[in-house]
C-alpha cells in the first residue's frame, strides 16, 4: 500500500507498506508533510520510506527525518527527482553515490521511466 505517510495507517493487514514522504522542496508545509505519529507508526510496522531527491540538501533532510524517527537505513529508498527519463538517467548516478554512502536503497521512479510524464497510462 502506498501512502504519503500523513496520516495513521489504518489496517494493520497490508503486506508492505511504502510510505513517499515529501521533502522541503515539494513546497507542502512541514506540518502537513510530517507527522511524527504517522511516521513512527509506519517505521513500527515495518514500512519502506521513500524520498525523492535532487541535491545533497534533500539527503541532508532525508538524514535529519531518519534520525529524529529512527528509521533503519535499509528501509530508505532514494529516488531521482524529474519528470522526464533525461532528467531521472542524469541524476541516477549521483543518487547511487548517496545511496552507496549511507546504506540507503535506490529505486528509479520507473513510470517517468517508462511512460514519462503521462498520466492515467
Amino acid at each position: 500500500m502506498e501512502t504519503a505517510g500523513t496520516q495513521l495507517p489504518r489496517s494493520t493487514a497490508v503486506d508492505q507498506w511504502n510510505v513517499s514522504l515529501k521533502l522541503a522542496h515539494s513546497g507542502v508545509a512541514a506540518e502537513v508533510r510530517l507527522r511524527a505519529d504517522a511516521i513512527d507508526a509506519f517505521r513500527d510496522l515495518p514500512a519502506w520510506f521513500k524520498f525523492v531527491v535532487a541535491t545533497q540538501d534533500d539527503v541532508n533532510e532525508v538524514l535529519q527525518i531518519q534520525a529524529a524517527h529512527r528509521l533503519p537505513s535499509e528501509r530508505i529508498l532514494l529516488m531521482p527527482l524529474g519528470m522526464r527519463r533525461e532528467e531521472q538517467q542524469a541524476r541516477m548516478p549521483l543518487v547511487i553515490d548517496w545511496c552507496r554512502h549511507h546504506g540507503f536503497r535506490f529505486s528509479p521512479r520507473l513510470h517517468i521511466l517508462v511512460w514519462g510524464p503521462k498520466r492515467g497510462v
